[in-house]
């Protein structure tokens, strides 16, 4: 029973069974008003490989080269919550170093200006990620994955890795130097590289470097370096990483899947040089994750390993081909956003990925949605393929609109076959609760 100031609600028992209803969202204040387009700090969402190019031929229907599907893509963005966005990052796409300066102190800004002014114009804010990978003429070498040759170098002001970050920071601090014409939303928040510590695992009997071919030491100086440049140009700047490939925490060494731990990476004093720590992690397909509380133990573990710093998941997402699993990732996203944000070091939620293309099939498939993309898609107005977690997201937002990240949902006590969680703001409360398993049922009673 809830005595809210306009009278009271009587709830009888509520039955769950996962077959037609694995997730329960209940709101109730003295007013609900609903915006166009709600929004929740907490979430940020990435971009996929439909972002950009990898190599020097440019695909037609990627977005960097489609700027009404750009549009588009934030427009539906906005509409599923997201107010944050971390622009795909891997591979040397062409928001890398070594497509952004090609040769020293020549900078090609087009593509981040128009992607800049894009999600300006949708009110979305960036974490961007920057590095991945480094230009041949600052490592000598055709393989994007090694370190600049003056890395170590000092006074580290002349290093190439500096001389790039301080000139990002600039263009896009908002402080009227140098800035991109036109910025009105200016980028603070920066991300360090991208899964720097992976392995190819897939890639026998080698394993060779995925992102970053160094040692810990020579990451931890890519933070430092990077550090020191962007707060030159822009004091307020705030400095993320090291997004691992691995899970905040983890200790136990892999000559298949890393190139150094979380645990050598703190040993190394890599979190003196950020004051947000991220990583990224991918539970098994299933609800699975959340029943056997391997979800518990694992934020535990975080919370151990953080160092006092706040924490930003910069990547996680399910399985969802949209012709087989489409609902269970819908489930498990609004699950693991309210046991995320009930931690009270978690401060973004990162869902990889939100778009991606029209072919793209398979049991892997993260997406929010896909459209169809190269030649075909030019000239045609996108016509999307939403999934279902698409809509939860947005149903989600819509009741959790103007709750702030520091607004964490407190646990409620129900049977452990189920969980529940309460958000409560002013007159409004928002209630998320579900049956933990993928059959059977749990009685509530509120």
């Amino acid at each position: 029973r809830w005595e809210l100031g306009i009278g009271s609600w009587e709830f009888a028992p509520l039955r769950f069974r996962p077959a037609s209803m694995a997730l329960f969202i209940l709101a109730l204040a003295a007013s609900l008003p609903c915006p166009a387009q709600p929004a929740v700090d907490f979430l940020l969402v990435n971009g996929g490989p439909i972002d950009g190019n990898n190599d020097t031929f440019y695909f037609a229907g990627n977005l960097d080269q489609n700027p009404p599907l750009r549009d588009k893509s934030l427009l539906w963005m906005t509409r599923a919550g997201f107010r944050w966005f971390r622009p795909y990052c891997s591979d040397a796409i062409i928001y890398s170093w070594r497509f952004v300066e090609p040769a020293q102190g020549a900078f090609r800004w087009s593509e981040w200006d128009s992607l800049v002014a894009a999600a300006n114009a949708r009110g979305v804010s960036f974490l961007a990620s920057i590095g991945n990978g480094v230009p041949q003429w600052s490592n000598n070498s055709t393989d994007w994955r090694e370190k600049p040759l003056d890395l170590h170098a000092n006074p580290m002001e002349n290093t190439s890795w500096y001389r790039f970050c301080n000139a990002m920071a600039e263009r896009y601090d908002g402080d009227g130097v140098n800035d991109m014409p036109g910025l009105t939303r200016p980028i603070k928040y920066w991300e360090i590289w991208n899964e720097p510590d992976l392995r190819q695992g897939w890639n026998a009997p080698t394993y060779p470097a995925h992102q970053f071919n160094g040692t810990v030491t020579d990451y931890v100086r890519l933070l430092q370096v990077a550090r020191a440049a962007l707060k030159a140009a822009d004091p307020s700047a705030v400095i993320v990483g090291p997004a691992t490939a691995q899970a905040a925490g983890t200790s136990a060494p892999s000559a298949v899947w890393r190139m150094w731990t979380w645990t050598e990476f703190v040993a190394a004093g890599g979190l003196n040089s950020v004051d947000i720590a991220s990583y990224h992690t991918y539970f098994g397909a299933g609800v699975g994750w959340d029943r056997d509380g391997g979800v518990d133990g694992h934020l535990n573990t975080v919370d151990a390993a953080r160092g006092g710093k706040p924490v930003w998941i910069t990547e996680i997402g399910w399985n969802g081909d949209p012709a087989a699993a489409s609902l269970d990732k819908a489930q498990n996203y609004v699950r693991a956003v309210a046991l995320y944000w009930a931690r009270p070091f978690m401060d973004r939620f990162g869902w990889y990925d939100f778009h991606e293309s029209e072919t793209y099939s398979g049991n892997n498939h993260k997406g929010f949605l896909q459209v169809l993309n190269g030649s075909a898609a030019q000239g045609t107005e996108p016509d999307p393929l939403i999934h279902p977690v698409h809509r939860a997201s947005a149903v989600l937002a819509r009741m959790l609109d103007g709750f702030a990240v520091a607004d964490r949902p407190a646990a409620v006590g129900v049977p452990s076959t189920a969980r529940a969680f309460r958000w409560t703001r002013g007159a409004k409360d928002v209630w998320v609760f579900w049956h933990r398993d993928a059959t059977g049922s749990t009685s509530v009673t509120l």
